[in-house]
């Protein structure tokens, strides 16, 4: 799935240029922005990893419908934010675990 997605969004990119989808930099920016609330907690991380993971809920059916009506089809803009919302969530979901795995360890991480 992530390489099929990669592709799509390759194959997009290239057909109406680079975009903000596109870039890893914008990746889950909830994942970034709400540790800042309290950055000693191990805990608000794993929260805001599972809100961005969320967020494409959001966004999602909105692509659906565009792309039923035919708007933006032509440049492919719903495809593109739909694989752009599976990797999102691909990193939220591997974030996520990471995160939490650090912070519920008992021992030291090597």
């Amino acid at each position: 799935m992530i390489h099929a997605d990669k592709t799509m969004i390759l194959k997009q990119t290239q057909k109406i240029g680079p975009n903000r989808e596109s870039n890893p930099g914008p990746l889950a920016p909830e994942a970034r922005i709400i540790p800042l609330d309290h950055p000693a907690s191990g805990h608000r991380s794993s929260e805001a990893f599972v809100m961005a993971a969320v967020s494409p809920a959001v966004t999602v059916p909105i692509m659906l419908d565009l792309q039923s009506q035919g708007l933006g089809t032509r440049k492919g803009i719903p495809t593109l934010a739909l694989a752009a919302a599976t990797l999102d969530n691909v990193f939220c979901i591997t974030a996520f675990s990471v995160a939490s795995a650090i912070l519920f360890s008992t021992g030291i991480i090597s």
